[in-house]
């Protein structure tokens, strides 16, 4: 699994995502203790927060076409925050290993 995923279209990803999570505790179950925040809080799809700095990311352009986001082991990341630690690339824990890179596989080819 690569360091960095390219999430090409966020909100049929997080669509996908809770389905597959509400799918997964329908058959399984879960236990009362266990909270998980894209099911329980009615995130909108589209609502996606730039783990590092807090800005509201955009993910849908002018046109209404999706708009990819970086996604840095689980942290989702704005533009800013990507740039800045792809700046500091020398192998310290909070940077960014640009070359390991991949394409989330559940919305490529989804684009539009």
């Amino acid at each position: 699994m690569a360091e960095n995923t390219i999430i090409s279209n966020p909100i049929l990803h997080r669509k996908k995502d809770r389905a597959e999570r509400t799918a997964h505790f329908d058959k399984y179950g879960r236990e009362d203790f266990v909270f998980d925040t894209l099911v329980d809080t009615n995130i909108p799809d589209d609502l996606w927060v730039c783990d590092f700095c807090n800005v509201e990311m955009e993910v849908v352009d002018l046109a209404n076409q999706p708009k990819s986001i970086w996604v840095h082991l689980s942290y989702a990341l704005c533009g800013n925050c990507v740039d800045d630690l792809v700046k500091k690339e020398d192998n310290t824990a909070d940077t960014i290993n640009s070359s390991d890179v991949e394409f989330c596989n559940c919305c490529v080819g989804e684009e539009k």
